[in-house]
């Protein structure tokens, strides 16, 4: 990607942010569970920004490569925020926490160059799932389709990649509509 195009993409991760905090001091019956989507997405706003900034600015793809398993771990950790605020469960959440520790563990066990992108995904993909799910068994069907299917169309435009360098930037911003509909889902 071009440096303009990794600073899009940092610049992006503050879509889904921001409409956190708007909804979490805006919304007429914000909770608990949506301050917590809230903080989770906080936690995971620095390292994807830095390594964007980071991937915009410098050629130097080791560093970049430590700063990418920092950004996906938290990726992990904010998923542990999201599980407890879709299952309202701290049992649940212990369980999704033993998969995270192990999915941060396999991940820093990797060495050398190029995290392998398909093993990255399906452990991202189970976090998703692990945090969605409890919307669709709390009997919240609806809204469950509503979150699947725009978290469906954001990493559709991440893996095909229809808008070439800039479909990771479109990703971003596509991510403010899944966290549109799960802050909803935790909202009930």
């Amino acid at each position: 990607m071009t440096p303009i195009q990794e600073t899009a993409n940092a610049v992006s991760m503050l879509f889904p942010v921001a409409l956190c905090w708007l909804y979490s001091q805006y919304a007429v019956t914000a909770n608990m569970y949506t301050f917590c989507l809230t903080i989770g997405t906080t936690l995971h706003f620095p390292a994807s920004f830095a390594y964007h900034v980071y991937c915009s600015c410098s050629s130097d793809i080791y560093t970049a490569e430590v700063i990418k398993k920092i950004d996906i771990s938290m990726i992990y950790i904010s998923s542990i925020f999201y599980a407890f605020a879709t299952s309202r469960s701290i049992s649940y959440t212990i369980g999704c926490l033993l998969y995270t520790l192990f999915a941060i563990w396999f991940l820093v066990q990797q060495k050398g160059l190029g995290i392998h992108k398909m093993k990255r995904a399906a452990s991202v993909g189970v976090c998703v799932i692990l945090y969605t799910t409890p919307i669709a068994f709390l009997g919240n069907t609806v809204m469950y389709k509503y979150v699947i299917g725009s978290f469906a169309s954001a990493s559709t435009v991440y893996i095909i990649r229809p808008f070439g360098g800039w479909s990771h930037t479109v990703f971003h911003i596509l991510l403010a509509v899944f966290q549109y509909y799960i802050l909803c889902a935790a909202n009930i």
